[in-house]
């Protein structure tokens, strides 16, 4: 019999913590959703390579919208602001977004998520009202209603200049 000493290391694991930050809670369709991801490593290891993916998932029936993905590497910690098009003919309504770092740690998949809210609208002064966005009718009719303004007065001007020119204020009847 040989005296064997076993000395168990402990595995040295990749462990991630992932926030995600949107840079605005509404965004109008066919424009970019922008979040801040950041990346922490709370493992062991000096560095981690991680798969990132940013999807946008209807909050009602849990289905994929958009989805952009990119691949990272992370040493202590890493922000990225990451963009995402969002579809021009989206329904209007409140969206989940959800961040996944997937990375593999001794062979097994890991993922690390987070996740937020943002609202699809389009801006009010933007809505479209008989072909024209309701910004160009307000401007419109700003102009309408100053020109209607200044003519009013020029109208009313020449009135009263008439007025002051007038020899007599009332009409002399000569026939009696």
């Amino acid at each position: 019999i040989v005296p064997i000493t076993v000395k168990v290391l402990p595995v040295e694991m990749k462990l991630l913590d992932l926030k995600l930050t949107l840079l605005s809670d509404r965004v109008k369709p066919g424009d970019y959703l922008r979040a801040e991801v950041t990346l922490y490593n709370l493992g062991k290891t000096k560095r981690v390579d991680v798969n990132l993916s940013l999807i946008l998932i209807d909050s009602e029936n849990m289905i994929e919208i958009a989805k952009t993905e990119e691949s990272l590497a992370i040493e202590t910690s890493l922000s990225k602001i990451v963009s995402l098009k969002i579809p021009k003919n989206i329904i209007e309504k409140r969206y989940l977004v959800k961040a996944v770092a997937t990375y593999l740690t001794e062979n097994i998949k890991q993922e690390a998520v987070a996740s937020a809210f943002v609202t699809i609208e389009t801006p009010l002064l933007e809505k479209e009202f008989f072909g024209l966005p309701l910004k160009t009718i307000l401007i419109y009719f700003a102009v309408f209603s100053f020109g209607s303004a200044i003519s009013a007065i020029a109208i009313i001007s020449y009135l009263k200049k008439k007025e002051k020119e007038k020899r007599f204020k009332v009409a002399i009847d000569f026939s009696t």
